[in-house]
């Protein structure tokens, strides 16, 4: 098998009405309410495995996995369709911190209590695959992949 890196310290996010995040990247990004996404597609990866790192003030509703194949809808979509929700029920998410939450491959961090964090690995025939966080408080937000083929 062939390592296939992320290319930055975190992924840099986008939100669903085009607004950006602030930071560097270099521990992650700080993002406010409403929705985020992250792209994770490698096409070039059979197996990734996603970091995910929360700052003490993060208030995450909900974050689940997406899978597209439609080459032409947009990353930020949230058309119906476009992006189909991944929830498989026998994978397995590691977390840490008291205030996460694991419910099959949805994550959440209901409370601003505790720093948190999540890792899973993902395997999936689909061309591209995004993480759609939906954020009820802000903060420091840090998303990293690390892919095989």
């Amino acid at each position: 098998m062939q390592n296939i890196q992320g290319d930055a310290a975190s992924i840099k996010p986008i939100k669903s009405d085009n607004s950006q995040p602030t930071g560097d990247g270099v521990k992650g990004w700080t993002v406010d309410a409403g929705t985020w996404l992250w792209s994770l597609g490698n096409k070039d990866a059979e197996f990734i495995g996603v970091h995910i790192a929360l700052a003490l003030a993060v208030n995450l509703t909900s974050l689940v996995v997406d899978v597209c194949n439609l080459p032409e809808a947009d990353i930020k979509s949230l058309v119906v369709g476009d992006w189909i929700p991944w929830n498989p029920t026998t994978v397995f998410v590691a977390k840490d911190g008291a205030d996460m939450a694991v419910a099959a491959l949805t994550i959440s961090k209901p409370a601003a209590t505790a720093l948190g964090g999540a890792y899973f690995d993902l395997q999936s025939n689909s061309r591209r695959l995004r993480l759609r966080g939906v954020v009820a408080v802000g903060g420091l937000v840090r998303v990293a992949t690390h892919g095989k083929d």
